[in-house]
């Protein structure tokens, strides 16, 4: 299963700075999505039973603004990844037509 990785990773290794952008945004909006079951808990624990019910709404805000800030980082993720992936895969599909162009 794993005999090709070495020579898998010898066509991704010109492209792997390319490829650190979308783990990077893939890895913020992951981050992102793991806040959001700890509202609940902090909105019952902090404001429900404490009765500050001012700040629920400094909570609702915080958490929108969480929200946005995971589908704009999952959408770049998207664009830069299918980006990486068609040139990287163009480049390579380019290098074996030369190869098998130069060879017959």
């Amino acid at each position: 299963m794993f005999d090709n990785s070495r020579e898998n990773f010898r066509f991704i290794k010109p492209y792997w700075r390319k490829g650190v952008v979308p783990i990077l945004f893939l890895l913020i909006s992951t981050i992102a999505s793991f806040i959001y079951p700890l509202f609940p808990k902090w909105a019952i624990d902090n404001v429900v039973i404490k009765g500050k019910y001012d700040q629920l709404i400094v909570l609702s805000g915080f958490l929108l603004l969480l929200i946005i800030i995971q589908w704009i980082f999952a959408y770049l993720n998207e664009v830069t990844f299918f980006k990486f992936q068609k040139n990287s895969i163009l480049s390579i599909q380019e290098k074996l037509l030369r190869k098998v162009f130069y060879y017959s």
